[in-house]
């Protein structure tokens, strides 16, 4: 056989495994993250440096939540060192029966929810679920957020950080978790990162 046809059996089958490892978990109905994000403002942010980049850290942040999405990214300016962002759920947004009935999609660096179902109530659905921008504090961080699998339910402890580029570009987190639309996500310093 030729050589290309080996090139594309071994393609072929990573992808395979590679959408086999990822393919989401199925979880029972009910909260599996009840509880909401804990945020410790600091009274004095710093700074300090990664990869390139200054980060200025607002506040301690700790949450438990539910994987609706992941998106890697590897072109756009956050991409060497935001190279994923993961949309997560908690408290009525972690319950699979009413996962069910909602819609989760990203792009763009944003997270999209929409549901058709008029029983649900959306204030707090938006209220319970954040699109997270993640930097990896090491490597070994950096491979748990790599393998995740939507449906998992993961911990995080970490910084809520403003970004500024190389190239002078800025992004700074959102310090709440009522809003929604640009500027609404958090940018997190992840320095623990647990997969249940």
């Amino acid at each position: 056989m030729p050589r290309w046809y080996w090139v594309l059996l071994v393609l072929a089958l990573c992808g395979a495994w590679r959408s086999f490892s990822l393919r989401p978990v199925e979880q029972p109905p009910g909260a599996l993250a009840p509880a909401d994000p804990f945020q410790q403002h600091l009274d004095t942010p710093y700074e300090f440096a990664a990869q390139g980049h200054g980060l200025t850290a607002r506040a301690r942040f700790t949450i438990t939540a539910r994987v609706l999405a992941s998106e890697r990214y590897r072109i756009d300016p956050m991409a060497p060192l935001v190279p994923y962002d993961i949309a997560l759920g908690w408290g009525l947004m972690s319950d699979t029966s009413v996962l069910e009935r909602v819609e989760v999609t990203q792009g763009n660096r944003f997270y999209y929810w929409r549901t058709e179902d008029d029983t649900l109530p959306l204030v707090e659905l938006a209220r319970h679920s954040a699109n997270m921008h993640l930097i990896a504090a090491d490597d070994d961080v950096a491979e748990r957020i790599a393998s995740l699998r939507v449906g998992q339910v993961v911990t995080i402890e970490g910084l809520l950080v403003d970004v500024r580029r190389p190239d002078g570009g800025t992004m700074n987190t959102s310090l709440s978790r009522n809003d929604t639309g640009a500027g609404a996500c958090e940018i997190i310093w992840t320095e623990k990162f647990a997969v249940r």
